[in-house]
């Protein structure tokens, strides 16, 4: 899922996974509605979850917020200590959540924090454009997610007022501000695949990571200078890790100016050459005649030849011919929909968006 960018206007440091209450003002620099940032007033008052990286006095930060979603969130506990099974929720005046609230149902307990699905209001819901919606125009969206299962599959009027055209089709992230429903994020990296036409949005450099979203154990170095160095961000995924102490570890995020996909093939021969099927899930979801041959390894020393075309690699070798020859393919393809897309330019807020998205403190 695409993440919630917004700017923390609360006057003091927005702790890791807080609750942050959002509210749309209009930036100073470009006069653009953005979220701002700070704890929620009321029960009525749209939420997000920060990430695990705590968000400075008029810093960016990010955050996911809806219905029927998992997430880890800080928890109060001068209320005690949850319990599995048990629901708690966000209260005025407070970064975490209380027992004397409700909405979320405890599903695992941390130290201080809690994973738990978010069942009643945060205030934003994931929703479908059913039809093409541009700048500025009010469309039907349905509701995939709502407060209940009543909800899914209703029909709202949403107002989309800073992104440009929408596809049919594209999940968004929709909240009702002042009475109008309106479009606040445009969610990308859904399980379905996405029109190219909504890159270009705050998080479009992100585009085929695992993410996320995702998703999205993942998780990345901040603005400035971050434990892996100066400059932007890194996103990673994080996996299992018997070796490290806490039992978990990064792997960093390969960067490209293009949306390229990667495949590795296996090939065995006993001829001089040969000729073989790319899988046609791979040549699918990639651009016509993009795929190439961009490396390989053999397990012997012979020069090694080698061609993508038409779905098929050719290969030929210098080895004995009789012997079983072993090579080891490595494939790109331009993902489909991104043909001609290379260091596409960026705005300075879509990079400040973009580095609130991958400010997730890389440990």
């Amino acid at each position: 899922m695409t993440p919630i960018s917004f700017r923390n206007d609360s006057g003091e440091t927005i702790p890791s996974y807080a609750i942050v209450g959002l509210a749309y003002v209009a930036s100073p620099a470009t006069g653009r509605k953005v979220a701002s940032g700070d704890q929620i007033v009321n029960s009525s008052n749209p939420w997000v979850v920060n990430s695990r990286v705590a968000v400075s006095s008029d810093g960016p930060g990010w955050g996911f917020g809806s219905a029927n979603r998992y997430e880890w969130i800080a928890y109060e506990s001068a209320d005690g200590t949850p319990a599995v099974g048990d629901e708690w929720g966000p209260k005025a005046d407070s970064w975490k959540l209380r027992r004397a609230a409700a909405g979320c149902r405890i599903v695992s307990v941390g130290s201080g924090v809690v994973f738990c699905e978010i069942m009643g209001r945060s205030g934003i819901r994931v929703a479908y454009c059913t039809q093409k919606c541009k700048k500025g125009q009010t469309k039907t969206f349905q509701l995939r997610e709502g407060y209940g299962s009543s909800e899914a599959g209703a029909e709202i009027q949403v107002k989309n007022r800073i992104y440009g055209t929408i596809s049919s089709g594209t999940p968004c992230y929709v909240s009702e501000i002042y009475g109008t429903w309106e479009v606040i994020a445009v969610n990308d990296d859904d399980e379905s695949d996405s029109s190219s036409s909504n890159t270009g949005t705050g998080t479009a450099t992100d585009t085929g990571t695992g993410t996320g979203d995702t998703g999205t154990g993942d998780t990345g170095t901040g603005t400035g200078t971050g434990d892996t160095g100066t400059g932007t961000g890194k996103d990673t995924a994080v996996v299992k890790a018997d070796w490290s102490p806490g039992g978990y570890a990064a792997l960093f995020v390969e960067e490209s100016p293009e949306v390229r996909f990667n495949d590795v093939m296996v090939v065995e021969m006993r001829e001089l050459s040969g000729s073989f099927d790319i899988d046609p899930r791979f040549v699918k979801v990639c651009e016509r005649d993009t795929i190439e041959v961009c490396g390989f390894s053999v397990d012997g020393a012979v020069a090694v030849g080698a061609r993508a075309r038409n779905g098929r690699v050719t290969v030929s070798h210098s080895g004995v011919p009789g012997n079983t020859m072993r090579i080891v393919l490595r494939l790109t393809g331009i993902r489909k929909g991104f043909k001609g897309v290379r260091f596409p330019e960026r705005t300075r807020d879509e990079f400040m968006a973009n580095e609130a998205w991958l400010k997730r403190g890389a440990k």
